[in-house]
């Protein structure tokens, strides 16, 4: 009997324990998109997360940002560290009138940074937001998407252009609602040339951005693809010696995905270049097939592609317009996956040659016709020796290939860089010109060159107007 009771009272005991646990977890219930709007007064009932019914989805997501992402509240610094651009001394400024000389601290460890993302990209704009990245060196940074809506930016610390849009009247809007302290930063991977639409029209040029997130090395954040890292006694101690000529035991390749490009025919001029040269031509500007992969960075990480054009002697990188220091992930993997010369058409000369691995490279345009390039071609694929000699750099230091999550702030990474930028002590902001040539007019007409003169094509006037 004693027993038994002892049982009962141990059975009860939990039953009661379990009991106030039930009633605690139901009195701690938190609407996700309440807690959003008392943490984030900008946030709207109409940006709830999904369907009403997806309530263990929003729970799911509250915890984990209560957690690993807890949004910190607003303190009494908050007010005076809002707009970040107030931290930068007005020495360091160029237009000082939009940048007023004031000395406050930069937001306290944990601080929200208000972005505002003004995109045309659709594909961003079903995504949840505002979204919170953790960043763990320099905090936490907040990002909501203002879509095309300028009144969005009003509140916004930094406004990041990512997408292009054609629309003089929103580019007045955008300048008639931007704070004078507000920072501008103008993100993207891709050439001016083909980012146009990313800056105002040139008679708009006096709408300046405050900061660059490209991949030019005088960006304020600098992206590239790609870099060469000089390391002579590590490469040696790593490089093997490999008959490179002997390895690929196929001519010449190309692959692309965009065949109609605005500023030269690079389709024709390949297909032109076949009439002396045997290339074989994956994508679909080609007549084979790499693989199930559609997109080009699919088929570069694909196994059996590299196994395909591991087999190539040279593969033409064939960038889609002709601007400075523009040499694209297509060049880099050439150099760290397949081991072949890349053909290239692209930057100007100077730009490979300073930031390429050197003499790595067949630059095409040091020929005047396609005879000419295609017989040198022929010549290097016949001379073992003179084949390898454009390996040497392997023994001066290795290539690196960045991530797209560095360079683009859908990202947790970019924008974590776009943070630690803006908390760093050697911050230098102006009004940069993205008409001039640190950016569009970089870009040069790739039909200058001699042999590429029959694959002009009308684009380039488009950015000139």
């Amino acid at each position: 009997m004693i027993a038994s009771k002892r049982h009962l009272l141990i059975v009860g005991s939990i039953f009661i324990y379990l009991s106030c646990l039930f009633v605690a977890k139901r009195s701690s219930h938190v609407d996700f998109n309440d807690k959003l709007r008392e943490e984030l007064p900008g946030w709207k009932k109409s940006q709830n997360l999904g369907d009403s019914t997806k309530i263990a989805k929003k729970e799911a997501i509250w915890n984990k940002m209560r957690g690993v992402l807890k949004p910190v509240r607003r303190n009494k610094h908050w007010e005076k560290s809002r707009n970040l651009s107030a931290n930068f001394s007005a020495n360091k400024v160029k237009n000082t009138k939009a940048f007023p000389r004031k000395k406050y601290p930069l937001p306290p460890e944990n601080a929200l940074l208000n972005v505002a993302w003004f995109s045309l990209r659709t594909f961003w704009h079903g995504r949840h937001y505002p979204r919170l990245f953790n960043c763990i060196k320099q905090g936490k940074v907040i990002v909501s998407n203002a879509e095309l809506d300028p009144d969005g930016i009003r509140q916004a610390d930094v406004v990041l252009f990512a997408g292009g849009f054609e629309d003089e009247a929103l580019w007045e809007r955008l300048r008639a609602e931007r704070d004078p302290g507000q920072l501008w930063l103008l993100n993207t991977d891709e050439s001016p040339f083909t980012a146009k639409t990313h800056i105002p029209p040139i008679h708009m040029r006096d709408i300046t951005f405050n900061i660059t997130f490209t991949y030019r090395s005088n960006a304020d954040i600098s992206s590239p693809y790609g870099y060469f890292v000089a390391n002579a006694t590590k490469a040696r101690k790593l490089a093997q010696k490999v008959n490179y000529h002997e390895k690929s035991p196929k001519l010449a390749a190309w692959m692309s995905s965009h065949c109609d490009t605005i500023a030269w025919n690079r389709t024709g001029f390949v297909w032109d270049l076949s009439q002396f040269l045997t290339i074989d031509k994956y994508g679909l500007c080609g007549n084979m097939t790499c693989g199930n992969a559609t997109k080009y960075w699919e088929r570069v990480v694909n196994n059996w592609c590299k196994r395909i054009l591991g087999q190539y002697k040279f593969i033409f990188a064939l960038e889609n317009s002709c601007c400075t220091e523009y040499i694209s992930e297509k060049f880099w993997h050439i150099l760290r996956h397949y081991d072949a010369i890349p053909i290239v058409v692209g930057a100007p000369k100077e730009d490979y040659e300073r930031l390429a691995p050197p003499r790595s490279f067949i630059y095409a345009a040091d020929f005047e016709s396609m005879e000419g390039l295609a017989d040198y071609i022929k010549q290097v694929a016949a001379d073992p020796t003179l084949y390898n000699s454009y390996f040497e750099w392997k023994e001066q230091g290795e290539v690196n290939v960045s991530h797209e999550k560095q360079r683009r702030i859908g990202y947790t990474a970019a924008n974590c860089r776009i943070l630690e930028y803006l908390q760093g002590s050697n911050i230098t902001q102006g009004h940069h010109d993205l008409h001039g040539p640190a950016w569009l007019g970089g870009c040069s007409e790739c039909g200058d060159k001699k042999i590429l003169r029959n694959y002009r094509n009308s684009g380039y006037s488009y950015i000139q107007n």
